[in-house]
């Protein structure tokens, strides 16, 4: 009688987050099933229902990003008609990696693998010494490269460590629908910490990257209203943010960003 019943369920309702937690209890060999079904199922939709959006790009800048950049790509690859990935002089396997998800999600999204291999200045409070005193790359300059290199619609910043949950991405996607000029939102660390909000999505026109004193910064050649930015605003994190699990990889470093990343 309860294998007849969950299986009654299973026929009459569709997934919705939470379903797995109201039927777990039943007989959780046939809820995994079920489960795995619903979420090849939310895919198929997902990438037909693309086709109705305007095109976007997500576009990666990245160096040493190999313990986490196959997740990101993975997290988002069904929201983006291409994938963007500047690679700065990695050290590890991202290049490998991202050369082997060319070749897994052809025909899902299209991934393109550029290289900037000029020696970049690390965001922070040395940011503006390491450009003149080292003779560094700005960072504004690699990012403006980088977000020339798509002919999409939309653009969308994106690090190897963000990983994209599933709500987030219908979030965007429904925001695409009314063509905005920004959307923004952000992302939560995985210990426990809340991103600024940004325009981490907007549309491929009147924008460029300007240094900081500690970094890049976004422009728009355009003034966005409160009304403008508050219909642009996604309330709840979008992101996982997992780049500080790197960190224990250099614990007993004063400086883990340099260790790990320059």
């Amino acid at each position: 009688m309860v294998r007849q019943t969950f299986t009654m369920l299973k026929n009459r309702i569709k997934y919705f987050p939470g379903l797995s937690l109201l039927i777990g209890g039943v007989d959780s060999t046939l809820n995994r099933t079920f489960f795995d079904k619903q979420v090849r199922s939310h895919l198929h939709i997902f990438l037909a229902e693309r086709k109705t959006l305007p095109s976007l790009a997500a576009v990666y800048r990245v160096k040493n990003g190999a313990n986490t950049i196959a997740a990101s790509i993975l997290s988002v690859a069904h929201l983006c008609n291409e994938i963007i990935v500047v690679d700065n002089g990695s050290t590890d396997q991202t290049v490998a990696i991202v050369e082997s998800l060319q070749k897994k999600l052809r025909g899902i999204t299209n991934i393109k693998l550029f290289h900037y291999n000029q020696k970049l200045a690390l965001a922070g409070n040395d940011y503006v010494s390491d450009k003149l005193t080292k003779d560094y790359a700005s960072l504004a300059d690699f990012y403006n490269y980088a977000f020339s290199l798509s002919q999409c619609q939309y653009l969308m910043k994106v690090d190897a460590h963000y990983i994209f949950t599933q709500a987030g991405l219908q979030r965007i996607r429904s925001k695409m629908r009314n063509n905005p000029r920004q959307i923004i939102f952000r992302g939560v660390e995985i210990f426990g910490k809340k991103l600024s909000y940004e325009a981490y999505a907007f549309k491929n026109q009147n924008f460029s990257f300007v240094d900081g004193p500690n970094y890049e910064k976004l422009e728009f050649s355009y003034k966005v209203g409160l009304l403008e930015k508050l219909r642009s605003t996604l309330y709840v994190p979008i992101f996982i943010h997992v780049k500080r699990l790197n960190y224990i990889l250099a614990i007993d470093s004063d400086e883990v960003l340099r260790k790990l990343y320059e």
